[in-house]
Order: structure tokens, then sequence, then C-alpha cells
């Protein structure tokens, strides 16, 4: 029997754990695949997942302050149009005003957190729409842990809040007020200005509206004397627009809470302030047109609320993704919109004006009001004309070609007269020579003759003399003479 060699057995021992060591491998690996595969499988399969439409999406609105406020009347229209016919039920749009401008306690804002809750307790809000900012603030710091799934879009915010506030995906689009373009129109119409009052409230917003004024008036620091309102109370405000110097204008900006505390209406304050102006007050809101100021380059909420319907169908639809920290949103651009009667009221000068300005209450010119009247009878004189001018034209060729047929007549006429005329010359002339044709023929014919006394028979079976016939039946004339023959016979004694 024979034994394997030491060395022999040691090296098939290394083999044995060098397979060994493959195959663990292998399972290892061959494991490894089977999970990753299975893991991108199923995040494959949740991605496909597809998406809810929108007829099951929710939108919850909630305004800072009271329904009848001028900005949400003009916004919420079209806002809502834009949703419900893009498939958004009007059962799943919920609206509640929340009214903080009047009721901004601490107290006031647990209650209506409490309330809201209650309401909504059973409903899934896929986004939250928030206008101006004391609703966003509110959803932001009273309402952190209530519809935690569902994204927040803040329109008409007066600034961007701080990242470690939010707690969900957000996007703010930004109400920005043309400070700049709103004083621009005003030096326009008004180049004789010395002094700027801004009017504006002293509460969190308007401070940070009068640092943004302050930055783009810069440009004309030095020129232009500014002076502004904050801390002061809206009779305050009143005393010192109606006591203004000559070369003044008045810049009334947002007024929710004044110096003393006072929580305002925007459009009723600024309503206020023009009336008691002594100078021409212009604004930065479309809602506030109508109550005494210029105009200005102006917000204008109707264009505001159908952009946002807009936005808000992107979003429900993934186009427009939201973010934390919260997506900038871009703005609509502001619109140049000026009132006719305090233009007239304050002598203001348009001629420098854009022309893309819009002036309302604007007594309309005779153009105006009969512009679509005249440009239709305008339109018809011009094919009335053409269709005389064609007439005419019709007409004249009708009369040329009339007299060269009336003159082809005439001369067809007198040709035809020539042609008779010259055809009765012909006949008389063919009945002449068949007249002498015949005479001719007469004489040709066989004539009987006497053989003794020459005289001819005619057709009345008469003898005439030689001489009477031929001159009869021709023109030959006859002339009588003696032949030699006939003298030699007759005049013997005169022919030797």
């Amino acid at each position: 029997m024979m034994f394997p060699h030491p060395i022999f057995g040691m090296h098939l021992t290394k083999m044995k754990i060098q397979a060994r060591q493959f195959f663990l491998f292998v399972s290892i690996y061959m494991t490894l695949v089977l999970f990753c595969g299975f893991s991108i499988s199923s995040a494959r399969a949740e991605t496909a997942l597809p998406e809810r439409p929108l007829s099951e999406k929710k939108v919850l609105i909630l305004y800072s302050y009271f329904a009848s406020t001028s900005a949400y009347v003009a916004t919420t229209s079209p806002l809502l149009s834009i949703l419900m016919d893009a498939g958004v039920p009007a059962d799943n749009l919920y609206q509640e005003y929340l009214d903080l401008g009047r009721h901004g306690d601490l107290e006031y804002r647990r209650n209506l957190q409490e309330f809201l809750k209650n309401k909504y307790s059973n409903v899934k809000f896929d986004l939250i729409v928030t206008l101006h900012g004391a609703a966003q603030q509110f959803v932001l710091r009273d309402c952190k842990n209530l519809w935690p799934q569902a994204q927040l879009l803040s329109l008409l915010a007066p600034g961007i809040p701080e990242p470690e506030k939010i707690g969900r995906r957000s996007g703010v689009e930004l109400l920005k007020l043309d400070f700049r373009g709103t004083l621009e129109r005003a030096l326009e119409m008004f180049p004789q200005t010395r002094r700027v009052l801004f009017v504006t409230g002293s509460g969190a917003p308007e401070l940070k509206y009068i640092e943004q004024a302050k930055a783009a008036f810069e440009p004309w620091q030095g020129k232009v004397a500014f002076e502004y309102t904050v801390g002061q109370s809206l009779d305050e405000i009143l005393k010192r627009v109606a006591n203004l110097p000559s070369g003044s204008i008045v810049l009334a900006s947002a007024l929710i809470t004044d110096g003393s505390g006072a929580n305002l209406v925007v459009a009723e304050a600024t309503k206020d302030v023009a009336k008691a102006a002594s100078a021409p007050v212009f604004g930065f809101y479309d809602s506030v047109i109508g109550t005494g100021i210029v105009g200005g380059s102006m917000v204008a909420f109707d264009k505001t609320g159908t952009h946002a319907g807009k936005l808000v169908v992107d979003i429900l639809r993934g186009k427009v993704p939201l973010a934390d920290p919260p997506s900038i949103l871009p703005s609509q651009p502001p619109v140049q919109l000026f009132d006719w009667p305090q233009i007239k009221r304050w002598k203001g000068d348009i001629t420098r004006l854009p022309e893309t300005s819009i002036f309302l209450h604007r007594p309309l010119t005779l153009w105006d009001q009969y512009k679509t009247a005249v440009i239709i009878t305008i339109v018809v004189f011009l094919i009335l004309t053409g269709l005389i001018s064609g007439l005419l034209v019709q007409r004249r060729h009708r009369k040329l070609a009339e007299e060269e047929l009336r003159a082809s007549r005439e001369e067809l006429r007198e040709q035809n007269d020539e042609l008779q005329t010259t055809e009765e010359m012909l006949r008389e002339q063919v009945e002449a020579y068949e007249a002498a044709l015949s005479r001719v023929k007469q004489l040709e014919g066989i004539i009987p003759i006497c053989s003794y006394c020459k005289k001819i028979r005619d057709d009345q079976n008469s003898w005439q003399q030689l001489e009477k016939y031929i001159t009869e039946h021709s023109e030959a004339l006859l002339s009588h003479g003696i032949c030699p023959d006939c003298a030699k016979k007759i005049y013997p004694e005169y022919c030797k």
C-alpha cells in the first residue's frame, strides 16, 4: 500500500481551504447583488406610483385679514377660478379669514389654532396658501405641528422667514413694492418736487418697507429731502400731510399699524391721507386707486391672483418643486396706473410718463367713443369708393367700346353704300353690255337679203333698205359715196 508524500498532502489541504474561501466569497457577492437589485426595484416601484390627480388634491387658503379687504376681493376670484378650471373641485378648496390685523394677541392665536385643528382634524391638505405676512407667521409659529405633510406657499409676503422657522417644504412670493418706480413717476409728473413725505405705519411689515424704500431712494439723496412718518399716529400723520410746503409730494405706503398701536385698514387710511393732503399723493397698490391718490407704479392684485392660481396648479402637479429653506418664487411686475381726475386736480404733466401707463376715469374723446363706428364707416366708404371707381372704369370702357362699335357700324354702312353704288353701276354696265351684245348678235345672225335690190327682211317680215336696217340694229352710221366700178357705169364721161 502506497501513501502520499507529506508535502503533497499539505498542498491538497491548502487547495481545499482556498476553494471554500472562493465559494464563500461568491455566495456573499450574489447575496449583495440580489439585495441591491431588490432595493432598486423597490425604489423604482415607489417612484413609479401614479401621481394623484388634481381632483383629489386639497388646498387651504389662509388670509391674514378680514374678507372685505380690497386686495383679497381682487385676488381671490381669479385664484379660485383657475384652480377649479384646472380640475380642483370647489369642495377641496378651503378658505379662512384670520383677521390677525385686529386680533393678533397670543390668546386669540391659540384659540384660532385650536379652532382650525378641530375643524380640519380629518382633512389632509396637500398645500397651504397664505396671503400677507401675518398668516405666514401664524402657520410657522402657531401651527407648526398642524398638517405636517402639507407644503406651504406664502403669497404677498413682506420678507423671507428665517430658515429655522420652516419645518416643511415651502415657497415665498414676495410682495415687492416699486418704491423707485413710483418716485420716478411722481418726479416725471411734478419735476419741481423738493420734498418727499413717505407715509407708513409702525408695524413690523412697515419697518421692512421703510428699509427697502430708503435703499430705493438712495440715488436722489441730496437732491430731494425725504421725511418718514414712522412712529406717528394716524392723527399726527393727517396733520403733517395737511401742512406741507410747496414742491412736496406724498408717497403713501402700507398703513397697517400706526405709531399708537392702532390697527388700520390700508384703503381707508390711505383715503384719509389723500383727503387731508395739501400735495399730490402717490401709492403702491391698485386697490387704493379711487381713494384720492394720483397713482404710481402699483401692485395689480387681479394679476397677482391670476399668477398665483397658475403657480398653485403647477405646485400641485409637481412642476414647481418647493424646498426647505423656502424657494423664492418670481413676483408679478408692477402696473403704471393713474387716476385722471387727480392728475387734473394737481395739474400733473403726463407727457413724460411711460407709454404703458393706464389712466382710469379718463373722459372719452370722440375717437374713443366712436372709434369702432368710425373705423366701420371708413372701411365701408373705402369699399363703396372702390366699387364706384370700378363701375366708373367699367362704364368708361363700355362707352369707348360702344363708340368703337358705332364707328365700325358707320364705316360698314358707308362701305355697304359704296358696294351698293358699285353694284348698281356694274348692273347698268352689264345691262349695257348685254344690250350691246344683243344687238351685235342680231347683226351676226343670218340676215335675209334680196339678191336683186339688196333689201333686208326684219323680224316683222318687212323689207327695209340695207342702210336703214344697219342703222336701227347697230350703232354704226352710214355715209353715201360711189365706188369706182359704179362711177364708170354711171358717169362714164368722167371716168375716162
